[in-house]
């Protein structure tokens, strides 16, 4: 596991964030998806232009960044909040 982050303060629910390091494999014919109710959706991200796409907590595009540069980075990123900069950055990238 790479990263953990909270659900946003005032959510009516305890969510929990987990973030594993995965080797895509291929397509298996034989593998079935089992896919969780609350999930929207799954999207492999091209690393080198995360900052540049859209990505839910945000609290986790700078730490993944910075794991894939080979810098530091921090496993417990505590809650996402509403008006983290990562996401007012974003925000402000859409715009332009």
């Amino acid at each position: 596991m790479l990263f953990v982050i909270g659900g946003g303060h005032g959510e009516s629910f305890h969510r929990m964030d987990l973030v594993f390091l995965c080797d895509y494999l291929g397509n298996d014919p034989n593998a079935a998806l089992h896919g969780d109710t609350n999930q929207i959706g799954v999207d492999w991200l091209d690393l080198s232009i995360l900052n540049k796409l859209p990505l839910f907590p945000s609290r986790l595009r700078r730490p993944i960044m910075n794991f894939y540069e080979g810098k530091e980075y921090m496993k417990y990123l505590g809650n996402e909040e509403i008006g983290d900069l990562e996401c007012v950055e974003y925000m402000n990238l859409l715009m332009s």
